[in-house]
């Protein structure tokens, strides 16, 4: 599928790698710290915790992201 994004027959999807997605989710944990450390509330600390889950889950699963429409021919159905 990438090649086909590379050679322009999927203009409108991206694939993002598990570092791209983990260099987004760092910098949205930076953010949120710094939000609670400037205005501690309950609020803020939650939105670190779920900020911080969200980026061990994405390292512990080796999480890529597909931005757009995936077409069908690109999916493989598993049987169970």
């Amino acid at each position: 599928m990438q090649k086909d994004i590379d050679a322009g027959k999927l203009t409108d999807t991206k694939i993002f790698t598990n570092q791209q997605v983990i260099d987004e989710l760092q910098s949205k944990l930076d953010a949120a710290r710094i939000r609670s450390f400037s205005n501690p509330s309950p609020a803020n600390l939650k939105a670190v915790e779920r900020a911080q889950g969200d980026l061990s889950n994405v390292i512990r699963d080796g999480e890529c992201l597909i931005k757009g429409c995936v077409p069908g021919k690109y999916i493989t159905p598993v049987k169970k």
